[in-house]
């Protein structure tokens, strides 16, 4: 599956926020585009196991700015996190960030 064009997800990611009823600022929305830059595809999934702390430091981000966005993309679905996890995970809403067969 083809990845949609950036100003696309961010289209998307909107419409997901504003469903679900979440306001998401700029720095969620940029968070948000790191982390499918830092995501890996395997098997149609996209995802990434890295900490808070791990995010901080490759995003260049405020530990706050990190747990505020994952927070926020969580209430809006656009990503399912699993912090308890060993190690911990990530996943990426596929119908956000993929064209759409047809």
């Amino acid at each position: 599956m083809a990845l949609l064009p950036e100003n696309d997800i961010l289209l998307r990611l909107n419409a997901a926020a504003k469903t679900a009823g979440v306001r998401l600022s700029y720095s969620n929305k940029i968070f948000f585009l790191r982390l499918l830059d830092a995501a890996e595809c395997r098997n149609g999934i996209y995802r990434t196991f890295l900490t808070v702390n791990e995010f901080s430091e490759s995003f260049n981000m405020p530990k706050r700015t990190v747990v505020d966005s994952l927070r926020r993309l969580s209430a809006c679905n656009a990503i399912v996190r699993r912090p308890r996890t060993k190690p911990q995970f990530t996943r990426l809403n596929k119908s956000i960030i993929e064209l759409e067969d047809g």
